[in-house]
């Protein structure tokens, strides 16, 4: 998972970088820019900007449920009716 924190493609940072390491440099703490860094005053904006429209593009892309996986069935499992 770390990798992913310093990820970046032609210097645009993916939403966990924005987070946590927003960053060129991730060795050194001067210039981080990321959310949780305690020195910036990164608004949290930026993240929901970059990670809701994906959310929403994996809901209209993943296929359905099957039936046997759904939440009724296991509530009927669970119950046993």
């Amino acid at each position: 998972m770390d990798f992913y924190l310093d990820w970046r493609w032609d210097g645009h940072p993916n939403g966990c970088n924005l987070l946590l390491r927003n960053t060129d440099t991730p060795l050194e703490h001067e210039g981080d820019s990321g959310y949780f860094n305690a020195d910036s005053d990164a608004s949290i904006a930026p993240f929901p900007a970059e990670y809701l429209p994906q959310l929403a593009d994996c809901r209209t892309r993943s296929p359905p449920m099957p039936p046997c996986c759904s939440a009724s069935a296991s509530r009927s499992w669970a119950t046993g009716s």
